[in-house]
């Protein structure tokens, strides 16, 4: 099932009792009947890809795909003995991470905090700072996944599951590079497997590290089975992927463009000159121009466009390309 929604979404403001923020989203949504398959992950990624190729201005900003596995960070802290309160600790800190800046100070006092060993507190600090290619976090990931416990079975799985997005990624011809960061954690206790977010250099946006983030999603087959009713238990449990894009930034960066005219539903304006307004005329034309694929529209009314060149100026303001004078 492929679903699509575009609405309000709401977000706190720090002012008690404000206004929430208000802006629209589009969300992408694709159910299966088992998650085993990460196709899909792919295919949710492919409809941004073609989404900011649809337009000049998304696409000369150099987007790139920023990705992670919901179980990668959790997986690899129990693999070097931390325990979950810290995990939920170090969890906290990375979402509340604003800045560059920030974001090394906070990771080094909380490696400090943890006592290791000088050995195992350089192989947290590099694993945390780990932004490359799937293929390149196997090196962080070799001392886990030689576990014979169901930890090392859990890395290897999502060493694979990242792998294999990447390489259906390749496969669907989205030529937008793709990263791993390990310190991710948007939504992170929504989603179960990837978590993704197509973003940009920003140096302006300090507060989220230098990167404007036009979508973000992933995997949430375990939030699924926390909402279904216990008559549904017998039922197999459905794999689900989708993403949120931000669809006011995407009007921003459109609205930046010289040439708008595109925007407009139609690309033919069927009218008549004079004083006949020949509506039957007009009707059979738009309707042999519909059933060509060509989207037209009739001008329904010819009283106050008497003249050429008041039709020809109303499709110059409409961004309307194309004529059809009878």
């Amino acid at each position: 099932m492929k679903r699509f929604d575009i609405g309000c979404v709401y977000r706190d403001k720090k002012i008690l009792g404000a206004h929430p923020k208000e802006l629209y989203e589009c969300v992408f949504d694709i159910v299966t009947s088992s998650p085993e398959d990460l196709v899909p992950d792919a295919e949710v990624l492919l409809a941004v890809f073609e989404i900011i190729n649809e337009f000049p201005s998304l696409g000369s900003r150099n987007y790139y795909i920023r990705m992670n596995h919901a179980r990668l960070l959790t997986c690899y802290l129990t693999s070097i003995g931390i325990s979950n309160e810290r995990q939920a600790e170090l969890i906290a800190i990375l979402k509340e991470i604003r800045s560059e800046r920030d974001r090394d100070v906070q990771i080094n006092l909380f490696v400090e905090s943890l006592q290791l060993s000088d050995h195992a507190a350089t192989a947290l600090c590099e694993f945390l700072n780990f932004e490359g290619p799937a293929n390149k976090l196997r090196e962080h990931l070799i001392g886990t996944m030689k576990r014979k416990s169901s930890v090392g079975q859990s890395a290897r799985q999502i060493l694979h599951d990242l792998e294999a997005i990447t390489q259906h990624a390749e496969t669907f011809k989205i030529d937008l590079p793709v990263k791993v960061k390990t310190s991710m954690v948007y939504n992170y206790q929504h989603f179960s497997g990837l978590i993704f977010q197509f973003v940009a250099a920003n140096k302006r946006k300090r507060k989220r590290g230098g990167v404007d983030i036009l979508a973000a999603g992933g995997r949430y087959d375990e939030l699924i089975n926390h909402f279904r009713r216990g008559g549904e238990a017998s039922h197999p449990n459905p794999g689900a992927v989708g993403v949120s894009i931000a669809i006011e930034k995407i009007v921003a960066a459109v609205l930046e463009e010289e040439d708008v005219s595109s925007l407009c539903p139609y690309d033919v304006m069927v009218c008549s000159v004079g004083s006949n307004p020949m509506q039957t005329k007009r009707m059979g034309i738009a309707h042999d121009l519909w059933e060509c694929g060509i989207k037209a529209n009739i001008c329904y009314d010819s009283k106050d466009m008497v003249s050429l060149e008041e039709q020809q100026e109303f499709c110059k303001q409409s961004g309307i390309q194309h004529m059809t004078d009878i």
